[in-house]
């Protein structure tokens, strides 16, 4: 293959990959950017109002990690819509991750039955799926640990 077969090979990916993200980045722009809570979103928004509120980190019945990621974006930002925002941008890490991931898995493989162009474009289909779909980003919107990365 000639140097500049490959260099246009690599743009046209490169292109896909940036055109992925990009509508993907659009449909969470256009979401609504207040987070949706349940009846199951106290348990996580208490030990963090509490600490904001000069009471004291009391988390019940579940793990620290979800409560205080919200208080130190609380404390940070201090706006709610910023937890839909931050979720959205760890939903875009969850992505390209993914990518990532698949990229890497081709050299876990002695004798690769694919070309590597196939094999990245196919990789572009799951990634694609999962940051294009609507329930993807509506979960991002949720109060609730699964909103971080899927």
């Amino acid at each position: 293959m000639s140097p500049r077969r490959v260099q246009i090979s690599q743009i046209t990916y490169g292109a896909a990959v940036v055109a992925v993200f990009a509508w993907a980045a659009w449909l969470r722009i256009r979401a609504p950017f207040e987070p949706m809570a349940d009846s199951d979103a106290w348990g996580y928004l208490s030990p963090a109002v509490s600490k904001l509120t000069g009471g004291a980190f009391t988390h019940a019945g579940r793990n620290f990690v979800y409560p205080g990621f919200l208080c130190l974006l609380l404390r940070g930002a201090g706006n709610f819509r910023a937890i839909a925002a931050v979720q959205h941008f760890l939903g875009l890490g969850a992505g390209a991750l993914m990518l990532a991931t698949w990229l890497r898995v081709r050299e876990l493989i002695s004798k690769p039955a694919l070309p590597l162009s196939v094999h990245r474009y196919l990789g572009l289909l799951p990634v694609a799926i999962y940051l294009w779909a609507a329930d993807t980003v509506r979960l991002e919107l949720q109060i609730r640990p699964e909103g971080i990365c899927g």
